[in-house]
């Protein structure tokens, strides 16, 4: 899980530190700043998975398509450096790598229990080039009462041929030899590759429903950006036979997916049949009542299309899986975005999951903040931002919920202003009223 992000010269933000909890929200207009936090997360994703070694840092792949150097960097100021450093816990069976000290927040060596913070940052090479970025790791680690500092810099020993050496922001270690007996670069190496590998993401446009969809059998690790590899996901968790837990009862994916859909009184039911012969070739159906016939998922209305990839990837990923989720509320009814909060709780409590997610959604905050009054959530369990642009930069306010669901610093215009409008209102009514006595009306 993901304890703590601190980011500088992102993008719009200058300086960003964020507690992250089970649930974090980031929440504030448009534009101010909110998807980035998640694009800087799926660029280090994205990173990670590329199959180039010599890649320092993949700015445009699979989740993201951020540019150059240039247009991420704040100010777009190629002598800013992007820095950031990233706090989080895992369980570890290998020989060696990495645990967080939530006390310290640090991280803690399992070789020697030495306390190695660790930061990395990006710049931009010494000929101001957009397209080329250097790295850096820099270990502060105790020995004898003293702290030592060890930077590690893709700049060290850089040859005629500069891409033989250079490597991804984090393996130092696989082309230097003076690095490959340090087990702090090993160690950062191994942690990241196994961390990044549980994120999962869903963007903020999902995929049209099709009157049928195609599956080979693929057991896919990943939803797609869009969800569209939700039904795939189904019948592959269908065929291994996947089960869940709930109330003492037993549910495959499919039918506890279905339970939610009816909880969340959208339909009553929906089922996935093949239609030809292998089974290479299926369908997607529903039913609006009890009473009521099955009809295509494309026959009704666009929101069951829009949920059920948030609800597959909250059942269908690992327990243990990061989230990762733009707008989960969008097209959905203002009663569905609420119980969009009860559904993730569940996820949380029961699977371990971590959601971090980006809303405009009022309707999500106050059921979860219901739940939190209810006794259903803890406010600890829940890290919320408001995210504002102030004098051309990004800020964070960090929401202050207390133990019964109140948010404390309630910013102006958080979801607009909604007094002001009422208040507005009854004036134009008293006017209209006014004019039409006086016109006799």
């Amino acid at each position: 899980m993901l304890r703590r992000l601190q980011l500088e010269n992102f993008k719009a933000w200058k300086k960003a530190d964020m507690r992250l909890a089970p649930l974090t929200g980031l929440f504030g207009t448009n534009s101010s700043g909110k998807t980035s936090i998640l694009q800087f997360l799926l660029m280090l994703k994205q990173t990670v998975e590329s199959s180039d070694r010599a890649l320092v840092l993949n700015l445009n792949g699979n989740y993201v398509e951020l540019g150059t150097f240039f247009e991420i960097v704040t100010d777009n100021n190629p002598k800013n450096r992007i820095t950031f450093s990233i706090n989080w816990n895992q369980n570890l069976d290998k020989f060696y790598g990495m645990s967080i000290d939530i006390e310290t927040k640090s991280i803690i060596s399992q070789i020697n229990n030495e306390i190695v913070p660790i930061h990395f940052s990006f710049y931009s090479n010494p000929d101001d080039s957009p397209n080329r970025v250097g790295s850096e790791i820099v270990f502060k680690r105790q020995t004898s009462g003293n702290y030592k500092v060890t930077t590690i810099s893709d700049d060290d020993g850089i040859a005629e041929n500069e891409a033989q050496y250079r490597s991804k922001f984090y393996e130092f270690d696989t082309w230097d030899p003076k690095y490959r007996t340090n087990y702090e670069a090993k160690d950062v190496s191994y942690y990241i590759n196994t961390f990044f590998n549980v994120f999962h993401y869903l963007g903020p446009l999902r995929e049209y429903p099709k009157r049928n969809y195609t599956w080979g059998g693929e057991r896919r690790s990943q939803l797609g950006n869009r969800g569209e590899f939700a039904i795939e996901c189904i019948l592959a968790s269908r065929e291994r036979g996947d089960k869940i837990e709930h109330k003492g009862e037993t549910y495959s994916l499919e039918t506890y997916l279905a339970m939610w859909l009816r909880e969340l009184g959208m339909i009553q039911d929906f089922k996935i049949d093949s239609i030809t012969e292998g089974g290479r070739l299926f369908e997607v159906r529903v039913r609006q009542t009890e009473k009521s016939p099955y009809v295509l998922l494309t026959d009704v209305g666009f929101g069951v299309s829009q949920i059920l990839p948030v609800l597959t990837l909250c059942y269908y990923t690992p327990k243990g899986s990061i989230l990762l989720m733009e707008q989960p509320e969008i097209h959905l009814h203002p009663r569905v975005q609420a119980g969009l909060a009860d559904v993730f709780i569940d996820a949380i409590h029961k699977r371990g999951v971590q959601i971090i997610l980006e809303s405009h959604s009022e309707h999500l905050l106050r059921r979860l903040q219901l739940r939190i009054a209810q006794e259903k959530f803890s406010n600890d369990e829940a890290a919320l931002y408001f995210c504002e642009v102030k004098q051309g930069y990004s800020e964070l306010l960090d929401l202050q919920l207390d133990a019964f669901g109140n948010i404390k610093n309630w910013p102006d215009n958080f979801f607009g202003d909604e007094m002001t409008e009422v208040f507005q209102m009854s004036e134009a009514i008293a006017e209209r009223k006014k004019k039409a006595k006086l016109n006799g009306e």
